[in-house]
């Protein structure tokens, strides 16, 4: 019982180290690719916010970032299956993954830092990097990942 204990109190307090992530999203019926069905950007939307606020393990505890997500081409492009009634999304060099959002960082209420991001990724057909291989949104993750990488833990 009393190893319970501790690791529910460390477990808390590694909690209460993390900072917080707040995501909006603007009008995603409007973005140049997110989905087809509002079943489909809603998924996608989940999948991204939820990957975004796992950042807040990673900023100092009394940090906060607040990220707009103004636009998202998702890898790849949907085309049709010869035969079938479905699309299946088909990865080519000219086909990116896109997001356009806007990012601010605070401390104690205080605004650090505030800028505007178009992340393209030109290379992510190479898989090189790939961590969320057969995840959802994988190619979006890895490059949002390697961008907050460069941009907040800096060595």
């Amino acid at each position: 019982m009393r190893t319970v204990a501790m690791a529910v109190a460390l477990w808390a307090a590694a909690g209460a180290q993390a900072g917080t992530v707040q995501v909006q999203y603007a009008d995603t019926s409007k973005f140049a690719d997110f989905g087809e069905t509002n079943w489909d950007r809603e998924r996608h939307q989940k999948e991204l916010t939820q990957f975004l606020q796992s950042w807040g393990k990673r900023i100092g505890p009394n940090q906060e970032l607040v990220i707009e997500v103004r636009d998202v081409n998702l890898a790849g492009e949907l085309e049709w299956l010869r035969g079938y009634a479905q699309r299946l999304r088909v990865m080519r060099s000219v086909t990116l993954p896109f997001i356009d959002f806007n990012v601010e960082l605070k401390e104690g209420g205080q605004l650090l830092r505030k800028e505007h991001v178009e992340l393209r990724d030109f290379s992510y057909l190479n898989g090189s990097e790939l961590r969320w291989r057969g995840e959802a949104l994988a190619h979006e993750k890895t490059m949002l990942d390697r961008w907050f990488t460069r941009q907040f833990l800096k060595p």
